[in-house]
């Protein structure tokens, strides 16, 4: 799970944060996803705890979002759709971008065969062209979220 990491340290270079010290071999993959970070196949809760701050979410969104979930309240949506456009998984009109999120899943998980990160990625852009009267608010991007959580989850990435 070392991959996680990654997406974390790279939220923070966006965001202009310090992440704690980490390997660099860990730099070689990132939710959450929604949104998500890990040591030893867990989260490191001080880094997860930036995110949020950056993304002004609560301490409970903040704490599914440990939980290796997405949360579902207005303000977790919201933080769903920080971590989704700081990630560049958007393109410049807040349209999921099959592009940006294949470089984001190639980041964090290399190890993904190209054929699952292909199966997901495919998959949840059909789910965004059936929400894409939704652009642009937070439950876009949760909904966006949730289904990349659910697809990383089936296929073991989590």
């Amino acid at each position: 799970m070392y991959n996680k990491v990654l997406y974390i340290k790279r939220v923070f270079s966006l965001g202009k944060m310090t992440p704690s010290k980490l390997q660099v071999s860990l730099l070689l993959c990132s939710l959450a996803l929604l949104f998500p970070c890990f040591v030893n196949g867990k989260y490191y809760g001080p880094d997860i705890d930036k995110v949020g701050k950056m993304c002004n979410a609560t301490k409970e969104d903040v704490q599914v979002l440990k939980n290796y979930d997405i949360p579902s309240t207005e303000i977790g949506k919201c933080l769903m759709k920080c971590l989704t456009v700081k990630l560049g998984m958007v393109d410049a009109l807040g349209k999921y971008s099959k592009d940006g999120t294949d470089v984001v899943f190639k980041e964090y998980w290399p190890e993904m065969p190209l054929n699952i990160r292909s199966a997901i990625i495919d998959k949840c852009y059909n789910e965004a062209l059936k929400i894409s009267n939704e652009l642009g608010t937070c439950d876009y991007y949760y909904k966006i979220e949730i289904c990349f959580n659910s697809e990383l989850k089936r296929y073991g990435m989590f």
